[in-house]
């Protein structure tokens, strides 16, 4: 925006727009981004509808207002602005010589001479650059709480904002599994996000690829970043190229897709298929800028100690005042799931320390009257607060402080950070007391639900159902991990699209692929304008996977290659739709392999209130950060708050006996290893390791038995070699109740940490998790078919517990059909007789009269 006086305001400080359209004023906070002089940069963090509604308001009015003026423009008449011209002119050919032959008018006398005037200039010259050094300017926050927190507010203008430099891989930006590019029109997406916390000044992108085919001057990518077309890269021939392209920073938003269009030709590709283009993966969009030290804002949260501007997994890190209890572990719990469930396939860890701060943004809870509280500007009046401060030990560092009197305070603040409603302006608020709605089984908003169709686009962008030109599209979606895909075949999907600029005489198509599998292909009609479509493709279930899968849509034309006319488009409708209906709930546990992608059978229901967390006694920092990776784990797979979790210790299990249960320990530290070593697939009873496995008559009990008698001998061999571990991982139906599971966390050596972020990050974990047992050795997991007994989870009625019984036992049908035959046969042949006795009845006395 555009001021009359000239201003410089702090970056970071906050500042309050009022906007007046002559009818009304409106205020909004805002937040100051850059300052040079008239032109001020300012974010607006949140807009209210009303605010939103008055900004339009005024720009309209400004449009309107110009149509005005050139409404009221007087019609332009060539001939008549001729003869004003002319008129001007003689006018001046007479003015001119009068004015040369005038003479000059007197000229005010100087009150100072010539000498003062200039020794004036040089001693006001030096004491202004004096005061502009010595007396720096300084915008006032308008924000006075964000004074009274802020604990380096005296100096806090004199910091001179970090530089930043942020690398983006365009095979982690981008969607696409395959990096090429082949035939005239073929496009890719790349998508990638600038956080409002940083200025970017430089933007620039390091291009490699290999042309095996190009001959020099043949083709060309054009780039459009948001929509707007930035320029072109020419292609040069050969098997590694590297070009660098400079990108508008002032294009850039929080959420920025970067396309990529090849244009041209390729004539050695005539005789031969193949790609005119391959982009390396490891090509990265290099952002530098400076970084704005932000106001103590709760307004602001998730950010600044969330960026959905990130690509990879991160690490927020949690301090505990002093070792914390059952209810603070809880509410803790809460929070993790909750920046889980923002982080959703990123990843997120947390660092836990106690009683001492670490450098960058963290969340801190804490009672009052905490030693690491001491030296924070915060409200003494009683009751629960959350608050947003500088971190002391670093100037760009921000606390988020969960505080009270008591520890149901805390969980209060909690519920209170975590709920939909938007937090107040300020540094601090009293939080109310917020209840958070219980989730029933299979609620996760992530999962696709079974009782309708269900929208597959719901988890993406209107703007990643994109494309200019060809290219594919990807749809990821989430299954619920106990569904019996062999009750049906397949699927029906019905596929929304809209599509256009193709020609008459092109052959546009679609193809379908699943998980990388070929489905189906259609042909499109030439459409030169926009044209929407549906078409139903039957997804086979043996195509799809347990949990997360994949949806492909590729958009091409059959000669590979668009006419040269052709500008084609395509987009997937977001509300296209998946049908799961008739598939029941049914899976035999225990099956690692779930846990570890999907957080199952504690996901099942998504709040976790069927689950509770058995900590050890005197845990470790470790061991907290396993509780709350695990707690962002479930809430990034559910899309749902970890609000019904309970936290509790070995000698509470009275009150959760009907829960499915995590434990986390070692031999010494959890007591119930050894008290349930005879169940566990691996007993953990004093120094030695014992396998324990099911007999074999059990088989019998469950067609779909998850142990094998190899793996039992694997495991020993394994401890026999080298009985020291990083992590140990067992699952085995739980000794309180039947039909429930427990998944036990025991870490060995020093890197325990980094197995369990392994465990439940697939994109950084090596080697397989699945089966019983699994173990963690030298950072790469091993596991193992071993265990002692089984059950099957799940929701089945009579109808549907019979299908999967007669799928499961599949050998059994041609025995019950001899069978069925047999009786079959039985009764027909009974019901005959009866027949033939009862017509044969009044003959039998007349034969014997006659005699």
């Amino acid at each position: 925006m555009k001021v009359e006086e000239s201003l410089e305001l702090a970056q970071g400080s906050s500042v309050l727009l009022a906007l007046d359209d002559g009818r009304s004023t409106c205020e909004i906070p805002a937040l100051v981004a850059h300052s040079a002089g008239r032109r001020q940069h300012l974010f607006l963090p949140e807009l209210t509808d009303e605010q939103e509604q008055h900004i339009e308001s005024l720009m309209y009015s400004r449009w309107r207002f110009r149509r005005s003026l050139s409404a009221s423009e007087p019609s332009d008449r060539p001939l008549r602005s001729l003869l004003v011209i002319f008129m001007l002119a003689i006018r001046g050919l007479a003015i001119v010589p009068i004015g040369l032959f005038m003479p000059s008018t007197e000229a005010e006398p100087d009150t100072l001479p010539g000498r003062r005037k200039s020794e004036a200039a040089s001693l006001v010259v030096p004491i202004l650059l004096l005061a502009c050094i010595l007396l720096p300017f300084h915008a006032q926050s308008s924000n006075p709480q964000s004074r009274g927190l802020n604990t380096k507010a005296k100096h806090a203008d004199a910091i001179q904002p970090a530089n930043f430099h942020d690398d983006f891989e365009l095979g982690i930006a981008g969607e696409a599994k395959d990096l090429s590019l082949q035939g005239r029109g073929a496009s890719l997406n790349f998508f990638f996000g600038e956080p409002v916390t940083k200025v970017t000044t430089n933007a620039t992108l390091r291009f490699n690829y290999a042309t095996p085919s190009l001959r020099g001057n043949e083709a060309r990518l054009e780039l459009t970043l948001n929509g707007a077309d930035v320029g072109s890269i020419v292609l040069s021939p050969g098997p590694a190229q590297q070009t660098e392209f400079a990108l508008p920073t002032d294009l850039l938003t929080n959420d920025n897709t970067l396309s990529f269009q090849l244009q041209g030709t390729c004539t050695s590709c005539a005789s031969k298929p193949a790609p005119w283009v391959i982009l390396d993966p490891h090509s990265t969009i290099n952002l530098s800028g400076t970084r704005l030290p932000l106001a103590n804002e709760l307004s602001l949260v998730p950010l600044p100690f969330f960026d959905p501007s990130g690509l990879r997994s991160w690490s927020l890190p949690l301090v505990f005042g002093d070792p914390p209890d059952e209810i603070t572990l809880s509410g803790a719990a809460l929070v993790a799931s909750w920046f889980g469930v923002l982080s959703d396939v990123r990843g997120v860890h947390f660092p836990v320390s106690v009683g001492e701060f670490p450098n960058g943004n963290a969340v801190v809870f804490a009672l009052r009257g905490s030693r690491v509280l001491t030296g924070l500007s915060l409200p003494s009046e009683p009751g629960p607060l959350l608050a947003m401060c500088d971190n002391p030990r670093d100037p760009y560092g921000k606390l988020l402080i969960v505080t009270g009197d008591h520890s149901e305070d805390l969980f209060d603040v909690a519920r209170s950070l975590t709920s939909d409603s938007q937090m107040p302006h300020g540094a601090y608020v009293r939080t109310p007391i917020i209840q958070i709605p219980a989730r029933q089984a299979y609620d996760a908003p992530r999962w696709l639900q079974v009782d309708k169709p269900f929208a597959i686009g719901s988890y993406t962008t209107e703007e990643r159902l994109k494309l200019q030109g060809t290219g594919s599209i990807n749809l990821y979606f989430r299954l619920p991990p106990d569904l019996f895909l062999r009750a049906r075949q397949s699927v029906p999907l019905l596929l929304k699209f809209e599509h256009g600029g193709t020609p008459k005489g092109s052959s546009a198509m679609v193809h379908v692929r699943l998980n990388g599998k070929d489905i189906d292909s259609i042909h499109l009609k030439p459409a030169s304008s926009p044209v929407k479509e549906s078409e139903v493709f039957r997804l086979p279930t043996g195509s799809l996977l347990a949990y997360t899968n994949t949806l492909t849509v590729d958009f091409y034309f059959e000669r590979n290659a668009p006419p040269p006319n052709a500008r084609p488009f395509f987009a997937i409708h977001r509300d296209s739709t998946l049908d799961l209906r008739g598939i029941p709930h049914s899976v035999v546990l225990p099956r690692l392999e779930l846990f570890a992608d999907a957080g199952y059978p504690f996901t099942k229901w998504p709040d976790l209130s069927r689950t509770a967390i058995i900590m050890p006694r005197a845990p470790t920092p470790a061991e907290y950060e396993t509780l709350l990776d695990m707690a962002g784990f479930f809430g990034a797979q559910t899309g749902a708050l970890a609000s019904g979790l309970t936290v509790t210790g070995a000698d509470h299990l009275d009150h959760v006996q009907d829960k499915d249960l995590v434990l986390i320990g070692t031999a010494d530290s959890q007591p119930l290893l050894s008290k349930w070593a005879e169940r566990m697939p691996l007993a953990l009873s004093g120094l030695d390791l014992r396998v324990n496995e099911g007999a074999a008559w059990t088989l019998l009990l469950h067609p779909e038995w998850p142990f094998r008698q190899y793996d039992g001998g694997r495991l020993r061999r394994l401890l026999d070699a080298d009985a020291n571990f990083d992590l140990l991982v067992e699952s085995f139906v739980s000794p309180l109740r039947s039909d429930r599971l427990v998944v036990t966390i025991v870490p060995g050596a020093s890197k325990a940490i980094d197995a369990v972020r392994a465990l439940i990050a697939p994109s950084e974990r090596q080697g397989p998790v699945y089966g019983g047992v699994a173990v963690s050795h030298n950072g790469r997991f091993e596991s193992f078919l071993v265990g002692t007994q089984a059950y099957r989870a799940g929701e089945l009625d009579r109808h549907q517990y019979t299908t999967v019984l007669l799928i499961e036992n599949y050998w059994l049908i041609p025995p019950l059909v001899l069978l069925l035959a047999v009786v079959i046969v039985a009764w027909v042949r009974r019901s005959t007789e009866r027949v033939a006795e009862r017509r044969l009845a009044p003959w039998k006395p007349n034969r014997g009269v006659s005699q």
